[in-house]
């Protein structure tokens, strides 16, 4: 199955050019030729990991492998989370987390009877405005008796789902009898390259 580039941009030119003489007009011609020439290479490098129209996580290269973006419990355990750095891909466009990330403590549930689960994602900086940089977010659920994972947003790669207990003390790496602490889930879609 052949795949076409849904971003096709005609390159004409990039060439280097003078920043001191050229005119702001031949500057702008300059960067939206780069523009395009990312946007080209966006595509590609989706294309050639075989997730065109796939979110998920790269599970191979310099950053962990098939550790990439994995969730873990955070050691000593009590109410945070680990997540592992890696290169994702949202919406076509590939993007890096490059360093590991500690959760802020989870808050358990206060109503008897109800959980919750939160979703730990990838973020690339379009899918949220106030980031600076691709980071790990937190989306969180809603209390319920039957809760279900929250959605993330476009430009978000969800990574695992972290189920929260009235009265827990620590999260743990799966659900353990007698099921009185949270745990954590595995949601990554792993896009071997």
């Amino acid at each position: 199955m052949a795949y076409e580039n849904p971003r096709e941009h005609e390159i004409t030119r990039l060439a280097s050019i003078d920043e001191s003489t050229a005119s702001a007009e031949t500057l702008l011609a300059y960067l939206e030729e780069v523009r395009d020439a990312v946007l080209n290479l966006q595509w590609m490098v989706s294309t050639l990991a075989g997730a065109v129209g796939s979110d998920g996580v790269l599970a191979t290269g310099r950053l962990n492998g098939v550790q990439a973006g994995m969730v873990d419990v955070h050691s000593p355990l009590g109410m945070k989370v680990t997540v592992k750095a890696g290169v994702f891909i949202a919406d076509n466009t590939p993007f890096m987390v490059e360093a590991n990330y500690t959760s802020p403590d989870f808050v358990a549930p206060v109503t008897t009877g109800y959980t919750r689960i939160d979703v730990i994602a990838a973020a690339d900086t379009y899918s949220d405005p106030v980031l600076s940089a691709p980071a790990f977010v937190v989306v969180e659920g809603v209390e319920g008796a039957s809760p279900t994972a929250p959605a993330v947003s476009s430009g978000m790669v969800k990574l695992a789902e972290v189920c929260l207990r009235v009265g827990m003390s620590q999260i743990d790496s799966a659900d353990v009898s007698p099921h009185a602490e949270g745990y954590v889930t595995d949601s990554r879609n792993l896009i071997n390259v």
